[in-house]
């Protein structure tokens, strides 16, 4: 798992947990094809948040919490799994949760110029 955070705008904040981040190289470099990247690493990095709903359950009985989802991506950045690493103990915020990042888009994280797959852990917030 990755080590970079991942910020929403709106009310909830959803971002990635621990991953040993490598240092970007401000150097241009080729992918072996000759053809040219800026970085030979990008981290992964989330290009749309879908909006997270909260269930109306939750919503009215002022419950909330924050589930930790794992989401496993290909090397297009395609949501292949994701998965509840730590519950909010409330399975309809989690299910909330998990049906939220699976329907939010990624950009996959580079490395020599190649995307990869990769698993990022991912915090996702529900305000009481």
């Amino acid at each position: 798992m990755k080590n970079v955070i991942w910020a929403a705008r709106g009310l909830a904040v959803i971002g990635v947990l621990s991953v040993a981040a490598q240092p970007a190289f401000a150097s241009k470099a080729t992918d072996g094809l000759g053809a040219t990247c800026v970085s030979r690493h990008v981290e992964a990095q989330p290009t749309r948040f879908a909006e997270l709903e909260t269930p109306i359950i939750a919503s009215r009985l002022h419950e909330g919490g924050s589930v930790e989802v794992r989401v496993d991506l290909d090397e297009a950045g395609t949501v292949m799994g994701t998965y509840v690493l730590a519950s909010s103990g409330n399975a309809a915020l989690d299910r909330a949760a998990l049906k939220s990042i699976r329907a939010s888009a990624f950009s996959p994280e580079q490395v020599d110029c190649k995307s990869v797959p990769g698993s990022y852990a991912v915090f996702v917030d529900f305000p009481n």
